[in-house]
């Protein structure tokens, strides 16, 4: 009887080590894509086996998670968890021209070497510019580790891909899906703080950031700021599904307000604008959220009217501007 009961406890112990409901405390994506929901002690992750990569990658971020334990030197893993024809390996992504980017980033778990070794299931990664993942998406994991270790932030986190919605998706060796840009969401809220605490006031971090090497290389993460909402439209995601509905609406439609280093001297007015812009540059292009051109301009006035409703881009020869349609 005794050894029934030390298996049973056994068990018990490994199912829980399996998943960490803190990682999903505001709520689990929901898809209209019909996804593999896996969940680890280190994150819960929506993976999409035909595009052979996540849709969604959502983990808790605390001091508690950062130690000392070397990073992990061997291969990006197959996610055992997913049923075996979803199973992408390291080499999938050989010659492909991306990283494999990190959704929990590896540093963030480095508690224990197998807290380590879980970020590198091929889960938690997607096709990234090294543009993108060595430079800018890896300023704003900078940030949320500052946030964690000296602010004493807890943090709930969502990462993912984007697609655009007008062209196809493009495959690599039909086996992973490159998106066109990324995304990445961070509800900032101070330590030991859970889904209760969540108020409108609560800070929430969203961005955007293309895909590609010319409209990240060298630009501030903060650049590529918007909200969730904007983020929703984009993935066709539903995030914080926890939180009620009235601060739930407050969270998502609010901007993103955290200090950026866009030229504050140069305005583009009216912004948000319906019909048109007045833009304070010469010779300009214009790129929409996923990195693509709208338009290489040189009038002052520029006709956003045919423009889907969505964030923009302005870059001249020595800045970058933003405005929202």
């Amino acid at each position: 009887m005794l050894k029934i009961f030390c298996f049973l406890l056994l068990l018990l112990t490994s199912q829980e080590l399996l998943s960490n409901p803190i990682n999903t405390e505001l709520g689990t994506p929901k898809s209209a894509e019909a996804l593999e929901v896996v969940t680890h002690f280190e994150f819960s992750s929506g993976f999409h086996c035909d595009y052979g990569i996540p849709l969604w990658v959502s983990y808790n971020l605390n001091k508690e998670w950062f130690g000392d334990v070397p990073r992990w030197s061997k291969n990006f893993m197959p996610d055992s968890s997913l049923p075996t024809e979803c199973w992408i390996r390291h080499s999938d992504y050989t010659n492909s021209g991306y990283d494999r980017g990190h959704m929990v980033r590896s540093e963030e778990r480095t508690r224990t070497a197998e807290e380590n070794r879980k970020t590198f299931l091929t889960s938690n990664i997607i096709p990234q510019k090294p543009e993108l993942n060595q430079q800018t998406w890896l300023k704003m994991e900078y940030y949320a580790e500052k946030l964690a270790k000296d602010s004493l932030k807890e943090m709930f986190i969502y990462a993912g891909p984007i697609f655009a919605k007008d062209k196809p998706v493009t495959m690599y060796n039909n086996k992973v899906a490159i998106p066109d840009s990324c995304y990445k969401i961070i509800v900032v809220m101070p330590s030991g703080s859970t889904l209760n605490d969540v108020n409108e006031n609560t800070e929430v971090i969203a961005c955007v950031f293309p895909n590609n090497d010319a409209n990240v290389k060298n630009f501030d993460w903060t650049t590529f700021k918007t909200s969730v909402y904007h983020i929703e439209q984009s993935t066709g995601l539903d995030f914080l599904d926890n939180v009620p509905d009235n601060i739930e609406a407050i969270l998502e439609g609010r901007p993103t307000s955290v200090l950026d280093n866009i030229d504050s001297g140069m305005l583009i007015y009216p912004n948000p604008a319906s019909d048109y812009v007045v833009v304070p540059v010469e010779n300009y292009t214009v790129y929409n959220s996923f990195g693509m051109v709208m338009g290489n301009y040189t009038s002052s006035q520029l006709d956003v009217s045919g423009y889907p409703q969505g964030v923009y881009f302005v870059k001249g020869e020595n800045s970058i501007l933003k405005f929202i349609r």
